[in-house]
Order: structure tokens, then C-alpha cells, then sequence
């Protein structure tokens, strides 16, 4: 099973955590100790779980709360965008979200 580096940056972060391939950046951030809020319960419907990946390889399942704009910034829903790859994740402020 391959193994991914992922890194989390933000207000008071900075984690690297592996994981293996398809893991959700949710789960990712869980296991970095990291809290991303989810409302919906990891649905992908409230985009509360908003991150932005600065780089690497990552696979959105679903775009449906960003904007075309969110999505060539690099902004992906937590909860619906898997790991594919070594990647840099910057976990914004919640309250900004």
C-alpha cells in the first residue's frame, strides 16, 4: 500500500501526516489532530469543510459548494476530495469559511 505525505498549514498548524492512497483530507487532518469542521456530517453539501491545497495530487469527488474561481485557487471540500499523491493542505480559519 502507498503511503502519502501530508502536510497541514494554517493559524497554529503545521502537521505532516501518511496516509495511504484514496484516504479522505478529512480523515487526514483527523489523524494530524486537526479539526475540520463538517456541519453535514462529511456530505459535501454545507462547504464548511473548505481547504485549500497549495500542492500535490489530490481527486475532487465533488466540487458542489465551490465556485469556479474557489476550485483555480485550489480550494477542495475536505470531506469529498481524496489523497492521491504527496500534497501541501492549508487549513483556512473556520470562522472564515
Amino acid at each position: 500500500m502507498t503511503e502519502h505525505a501530508i502536510t497541514f498549514t494554517g493559524e497554529n498548524i503545521n502537521a505532516i501526516v501518511k496516509v495511504p492512497t484514496n484516504t479522505l483530507l478529512a480523515d487526514a487532518a483527523h489523524l494530524a489532530g486537526i479539526d475540520v469542521g463538517q456541519p453535514c456530517g462529511g456530505q459535501g453539501r454545507c462547504g464548511r469543510c473548505a481547504v485549500q491545497v497549495t500542492e500535490g495530487n489530490i481527486r475532487r469527488r465533488s466540487t458542489l459548494r465551490l465556485s469556479d474561481a474557489d476550485i483555480a485557487q485550489g480550494y477542495a471540500l475536505a470531506c469529498q476530495t481524496v489523497v492521491e499523491g504527496d500534497a501541501a493542505i492549508y487549513i483556512p480559519p473556520q470562522e472564515k469559511i
